[in-house]
């Protein structure tokens, strides 16, 4: 099975507005506690599908753990150290996707793929994951 690490909210508003993902959904889909807690501040509709996906565990939380290797990268990320510098929800996917072994499900790849140092990361934009549906 396939870890993707969602990096936008877009991203996972366009995954909860596919009916067809809970059937066919052979992935991991992981989201950052940064996304997550960010994503709570959605209206109402937005929170109830996501409460779905998390209870058929279509969709689950990860979270940092202080002073491990991926919340060093975090730190880096978000101060590009690394590059160019990235928000919460994106340097957390960034980290968590390069030390999980796991596929960043992004929209801004032609940015990503350029700057994460000297870190080896496997990006797949949003429209190319949901073709792989058909």
């Amino acid at each position: 099975m396939t870890k993707v690490v969602i990096s936008q909210i877009q991203c996972l508003k366009s995954l909860l507005d596919c009916d067809f993902i809970n059937f066919n959904l052979k992935d991991e889909i992981l989201i950052t506690r940064q996304l997550y807690d960010e994503f709570m501040n959605e209206d109402n509709h937005w929170i109830i599908k996501l409460n779905t996906f998390l209870d058929k565990e279509l969709v689950k939380i990860v979270d940092m753990i202080i002073f491990t290797d991926e919340y060093y990268t975090y730190r880096s990320i978000i101060k590009g150290k690394l590059g160019m510098m990235y928000g919460r929800c994106e340097s957390s996917a960034i980290s968590i996707a390069i030390h999980s072994d796991a596929i960043l499900l992004t929209e801004k790849n032609d940015k990503i793929i350029k700057n994460i140092g000297e870190y080896t990361l496997t990006w797949i934009t949003l429209t190319d994951f949901l073709k792989s549906f058909t």
